[in-house]
Formats: structure tokens, C-alpha cells, sequence
């Protein structure tokens, strides 16, 4: 098995979430009530904590190790498996798997090669039995998987991701008030305890690890 963690994804989402959709999560108006202001002098700011607050969360960087919002990634993996998981729960579709060849040449693996399962934490690649995995070159990143991950729209996160709301509200709260660390190097602290507490709470039971077997 080819663990999800072992996926190098590309540097950058090949579509990246788009922002009014991160505002159809948590609106500034709804933000403002959290913290209980009304002057819109400052929405500017509100908009640009709840920008800050997902994506701290969310992708590869985040703490969530989730797609929150529909996107598409590109990995690279060494060679095939049995079973290769695709990391950013929850996967929506493989997309395309190409690998180069021993000739070097790249080729698109035909979908009757595998299957794709979206059950469980992570989703997968799996071998169909009667087949096996095409021969790949021998030199880096020989396969490639482009796949679509995430909840779909905000109100589909809303209404199916259950709590990340929360932790984007308390988050988002605490950039509006602290845009900057609390302490500085060495000793950084992000955001207060009482906010990290429930933030750790929110992420026990939302985040995926890497060793979630």
C-alpha cells in the first residue's frame, strides 16, 4: 500500500478555492456577531482573518490535512501498488493516472486498470485483480494522479462537514484581534490557550493523520 502521506501533491491547487465561496462558510456579518461588532469600518480586516483562518486549515499546509472546498491536485508517486490512497479527504474522483513508460514516453493508464473507492477516511486507487500495474520508468516521479477533492461548495461544507465552522469562526475570531504570533521566536504561540484548546478539540475530531489506520 502506497499511503496518502507519501504522495508529493503539487505546490499549488490546480484550482484554488474560490474566496466567495469561503465567505458562503462563514460570512463577516456573521463573523462581527461572533465578536459582537457592527461598525463596518473594518470589513476589509474581518474578510482577510476569515481568508487566513481556512486556509490554515485547510490543504496540505493545514491543520485539518483536508480539502475543505471542491479543488484539484496533481501527485507524484515513485511506482504502483495495490492500493494507492489519495490524500485531502474526501476525494470526489480520479481524474487521470499517466505514468511514463520504460521508454520514457508518457502514457494515460485506461481506467479498467483500477478502481476507485471513496469509502472510509481516505479514498483509493485499487488494482483490479485480472490486471496488473503497466512497467514505469525508472527515473523520479514516473506516475501521476490528477484527482478532485473537498466538500463541494460552502454550503455544501456547511451542511456535510459538521464543526469546521466552529473552528473557523473561534480561528478567524482570534486573527481579527491578534493578526500577529503572541510571542516571538523561539517560544511561538499562535493563539491563546483558551482559543487553542477548543481549536485542538475541533481538530481531534476533523483532522486526518497521517497514520489513521
Amino acid at each position: 500500500m502506497i499511503r496518502a502521506s507519501e504522495m508529493r501533491l503539487a505546490q499549488t491547487a490546480a484550482t484554488p478555492a474560490d474566496k466567495a465561496e469561503i465567505l458562503n462558510i462563514l460570512s463577516v456579518a456573521e463573523l462581527k456577531r461572533e465578536v459582537r461588532r457592527t461598525d463596518a469600518s473594518e470589513d476589509d480586516k474581518f474578510e482577510d482573518a476569515i481568508y487566513d483562518a481556512y486556509y490554515r486549515l485547510d490543504g496540505p499546509l493545514g491543520w485539518l490535512n483536508r480539502a475543505i472546498l471542491e479543488q484539484q491536485w496533481v501527485g507524484v508517486i515513485d511506482g504502483f501498488d495495490d492500493v494507492i490512497e489519495i490524500p485531502l479527504p474526501p476525494l470526489v474522483t480520479v481524474d487521470q493516472i499517466r505514468y511514463r513508460d520504460t521508454s520514457g514516453a508518457w502514457q494515460v493508464l485506461s481506467t479498467d486498470t483500477y478502481t476507485v473507492s471513496t469509502y472510509g477516511l481516505v479514498g483509493s486507487v485499487q488494482k483490479v485483480d485480472r490486471n496488473g500495474w503497466p512497467e514505469v520508468d525508472k527515473n523520479a516521479d514516473p506516475v501521476e494522479i490528477a484527482f478532485t477533492c473537498g466538500f463541494g461548495s460552502g454550503a455544501d461544507v456547511v451542511a456535510n462537514f459538521q464543526g469546521f465552522r466552529r473552528a473557523l469562526k473561534l480561528l478567524a475570531g482570534h486573527y481579527f484581534h491578534t493578526p500577529l504570533p503572541t510571542f516571538s521566536e523561539p517560544r511561538v504561540l499562535e493563539v491563546p490557550r483558551k482559543v487553542q484548546y477548543a481549536l485542538d478539540f475541533a481538530i481531534r475530531q476533523l483532522g486526518i493523520v497521517n497514520d489513521h489506520s
